[in-house]
């Protein structure tokens, strides 16, 4: 059983289900649950399948996504407070910690994450943020806590998806723009 701090988050993660439950539609339910907490147990199997065809299931894998969102509401909150570069720093990064913690940290979550807190620190101490040198820490920092993560899917897609980002993207942005591409 969950003690503590988790035990708090785990009761405000069912408080919050609790609430869009009862103020929306089960079908309408079941998506936004599955949007922020990637549960999946209420979509109805055939709108499911719906989703998969369209590309749009992805919504429903907490990841990176998910994480940038958290990010930008967090940047928009701190902006709107007024906050010092030390406290949207930690706020940037509590949040971080609380999301992860309430959706039990899924591997993409923990790559985004990492790099994010990376991204922050560099940002907030003046130094330059390096996204290739971010995501191979995080990987290894992920590999430093469970090794057989190498070994699953998440981890290898979260990864090569980061890096074909990260790397491949601004080449071939480059590339294009040579030949007049928009």
């Amino acid at each position: 059983p969950a003690h503590g701090t988790i035990k708090w988050i785990n009761t405000l993660r069912c408080q919050g289900e609790s609430i869009i439950t009862q103020a929306l539609p089960p079908q309408e339910s079941a998506i936004v649950l599955g949007m922020l907490l990637g549960k999946r147990e209420g979509i109805d199997p055939d709108q499911y399948n719906d989703f998969q065809k369209t590309g749009i299931v992805h919504l429903f894998s907490v990841s990176g996504l998910h994480v940038g969102f958290i990010l930008l509401l967090t940047g928009c909150l701190t902006s709107s407070l007024g906050l010092s570069r030390r406290g949207r720093l930690y706020l940037s990064i509590f949040t971080l910690l609380f999301y992860g913690t309430m959706i039990a940290w899924p591997v993409s979550v923990q790559r985004a994450a990492l790099m994010s807190s990376l991204g922050f620190l560099a940002y907030y101490s003046g130094r330059k943020n390096s996204l290739l040198n971010a995501l191979a820490i995080s990987g290894l920092v992920i590999l430093l806590i469970n090794p057989d993560s190498l070994f699953t899917v998440s981890f290898q897609l979260t990864m090569v998806a980061t890096w074909g980002l990260v790397v491949i993207f601004p080449a071939l942005r480059k590339y294009c723009s040579r030949l007049g591409w928009a």
